[in-house]
């Protein structure tokens, strides 16, 4: 019997992920992670009984603090907009937990993600959820082959509404609203966050200036401002202006009008591709700049193996520094990096 550790977020969908595993015939395991020190809807040790299923939890506080926190903060000092999320999957649940639970003899590692992948011609493909509601697949784009070799994903196959079935079914409640937010701001304001935590690093007031170099206001600390920001710039002017450029080093923000805030093209940095190892070649793929954001065509061309450029076909608005662009072809997700500049 082959055995999974399952990742008890505390939510339904790991719930259903560890019942539905159990089902399948693996022997189930469900580990809860601690990374901070907020609660989650539901306790963890209770959805193992509730399985009937072993329970360990391990304590990774300082190491999520030291690999997510800390750079989420120095992300936002250098005016740059971070993805905690991706950094976890990458750096903690399949990374730290997936190595703990190798040294363990667990065969797979299993998470409530709604995304699914195949193998084919000797590589392990990632692919969105059949839940295009849902899919989660942009915040998975830089696992290794090796990790997704002993990873499992049950409700890649499903949609949400089927995972609530199945939740009610065994018992758990739904009158729980469940987060989708940055799970270590549980109040949403990383503004608030960062005044708590960084209160002695933040830059102070700074001046706005024009795409001309003429001061035109006063910004109130470069890291309350995101680019494509319009609200709390306090400029009064006929058109209205946004945030173009965060320029950390002189400690001032560049602003425009909408229409300067489009971009046809981005430089993507540290790049992982699931079909090959490394772009050889130009191609044409459709991309998204941010996960809510409708995917646009483009063409990616390789500069090295691990830096491409993005043309897209249609300019984007607010392509941002510090968030990743993910590759698709159809349901395949063809890999992704971090966006660095755009022009």
């Amino acid at each position: 019997m082959k055995k999974v550790a399952v990742a008890l977020s505390g939510g339904i969908d790991s719930a259903v992920t560890a019942y539905l595993l159990k089902q399948q015939g693996y022997k189930v395991t469900g580990v809860f992670l601690r990374l901070t020190e907020n609660q989650p809807p539901y306790s963890p040790s209770n959805i193992a009984k509730l399985l009937k299923i072993d329970y360990i939890e391990l304590d990774l506080k300082d190491i999520f603090k030291k690999e997510i926190i800390k750079p989420f903060i120095e992300t936002y000092l250098l005016g740059k907009t971070p993805n905690p999320c991706i950094w976890c999957n990458q750096k903690i649940k399949f990374g730290i937990l997936l190595k703990e639970i190798k040294k363990m003899g667990f065969d797979f590692l299993a998470t409530g993600h709604y995304a699914r992948k195949i193998f084919k011609n000797n590589r392990f493909i990632l692919l969105r959820g059949i839940d295009q509601q849902r899919d989660q697949s942009y915040f998975l784009f830089p696992l290794t082959q090796e990790q997704l070799s002993h990873i499992l994903w049950p409700l890649g196959t499903i949609n949400k509404e089927k995972t609530k079935k199945i939740a009610i079914s065994i018992g758990l409640c739904l009158n729980t609203k469940e987060s989708r937010e940055i799970c270590f701001i549980p109040e949403r304001n990383y503004r608030l966050f960062l005044e708590k935590h960084a209160k002695e690093r933040l830059t102070k007031e700074g001046k706005i200036l024009n795409l001309e170099g003429k001061v035109i206001g006063k910004h109130s600390g470069i890291w309350r401002y995101t680019i494509g920001q319009r609200h709390g710039l306090g400029i009064r002017a006929r058109e209205a202006y946004y945030v173009r450029v965060i320029d950390a080093d002189k400690n001032c923000l560049i602003v425009a009008p909408r229409q300067a805030l489009f971009f046809k093209e981005a430089i993507v940095e540290n790049v992982n591709f699931f079909p090959f190892d490394s772009l050889k070649e130009p191609l044409y793929v459709s991309v998204k700049i941010r996960y809510k954001q409708i995917e646009t065509k483009a063409l990616i061309k390789p500069i090295n193996e691990k830096k491409v450029q993005i043309i897209f076909e249609t300019p984007q608005f607010a392509v941002t520094p510090g968030q990743a662009a993910v590759f698709y072809q159809d349901e395949v997700c063809v890999g992704g990096g971090w966006i660095i500049s755009a022009k």
